[in-house]
């Protein structure tokens, strides 16, 4: 007779992160034109890794959404899996407003590849993302993760707090680090489009002087 069979047990891992950077100036009319800027802008920032998926059969407004690939930094779980998370995310633009990212469909690569095979399996993910700005003065990031495995061998063996514990950790630190540096990014795009809004603007002025 055949020993009963135990089911895999589920544990769900949540991450919450929200960062805010405060622009040199405050000009809420200046802030509202830069989130009318196409999503690629958004997606195409410095020290960002993100893809966009050219679909030719995709009809699509492509100034304000479109389907990109996140490629975050390497990870280390107990010092047995290196993984660099791959995501596969939709980016809609509300224009004037924010840009929202969301996405149910990452994968990690990396090494020892049967590992990763049997990882890649045992989970589901789910990120929503908002970019967008508070007041005349801030720009803000924020993002909530939710994870759900079912651990694999050899971490089957570990207890649930230790899973929970570790995996928390590991994924609110990639969070965290990605965040500051998006973030610094996005300050640095919109202090430049603030500079292109005044060369014109002081263009246009002395354009219309000499008529």
């Amino acid at each position: 007779m055949l020993p009963p069979v135990v089911p895999r047990r589920t544990l769900r891992i949540r991450v919450d992160d929200t960062r805010t950077s405060t622009i040199r100036s405050q000009k809420a009319n200046t802030l509202r034109s830069y989130f009318c800027q196409p999503v690629d802008r958004f997606c195409k920032l410095r020290g960002v890794s993100l893809r966009r998926i050219m679909d030719e059969n995709d009809t699509s407004n492509k100034t304000t959404q479109g389907r990109f690939v996140l490629t975050v930094p390497a990870v280390n779980f107990f010092n047995v899996l290196d993984a660099t998370p791959t995501v596969t995310c939709e980016a809609v633009q509300s224009s004037g407003k924010c840009v929202n990212v969301v996405s149910d469909d990452c994968s990690l690569q990396g090494r020892p590849v049967e590992l990763l095979d049997a990882v890649n399996a045992c989970f589901d993910f789910h990120v929503n993302t908002n970019i967008d700005y508070v007041g005349d003065s801030d720009l803000r990031i924020s993002s909530s993760i939710l994870v759900n495995v079912q651990p694999p061998p050899p971490f089957d063996v570990f207890p649930d707090d230790v899973l929970t514990s570790t995996g928390y950790a590991v994924l609110s630190t990639a969070t965290s680090a990605l965040h500051q540096v998006f973030l610094s990014s996005l300050r640095e795009d919109y202090e430049s489009f603030e500079e292109e809004c005044a060369a014109a603007l002081t263009t246009t002025t002395t354009t219309t002087t000499h008529l």
